[in-house]
């Protein structure tokens, strides 16, 4: 992560039975006027290596960087395959199914509590 003149990068040791790693966060970047937090994780364990990058509001410390990092994978891992399950497996999103934005929209809204009562139902199944 480069650092933003007169800003110095924090670094955090990532030590695991799992994993090992470092994040690495600098706090207050100025981008257009507002004060932003970035973070890069760097992780590998047996199989891989990973890098990750956010960009958040909330002040980066010691205490609380490994919890932003499990967070900001969370929700990645989340979005990406709440979307990928959408569009290629479950629902075939592939183009637009109408030329009027409502009905787009409404398609879409009706596409995503679809999911939301699907995931409930396969996970209620389980317990």
């Amino acid at each position: 992560m480069e650092e933003e003149e007169g800003k110095k990068a924090n670094v955090v040791k990532i030590r695991e039975s799992e994993q090992r790693g470092e994040i690495t966060w600098v706090n207050e970047i100025d981008y257009r006027g507002f004060g932003v937090n970035a973070f890069e994780c760097e992780v590998e364990d047996e199989k891989r290596k990973q890098k990750f990058t956010f960009i958040t509001d909330i002040k980066i410390t010691k205490n609380n960087a490994k919890k932003l990092m499990n967070a900001g994978r969370s929700r990645w891992r989340i979005e990406n395959e709440g979307f990928n399950r959408q569009k290629n497996l479950r629902y075939h999103i592939e183009h637009a199914s109408s030329q009027d934005y409502n009905a787009m929209k409404n398609h879409y809204l009706l596409t995503q509590i679809t999911e939301i009562i699907m995931v409930l139902h396969e996970h209620g199944q389980k317990y």
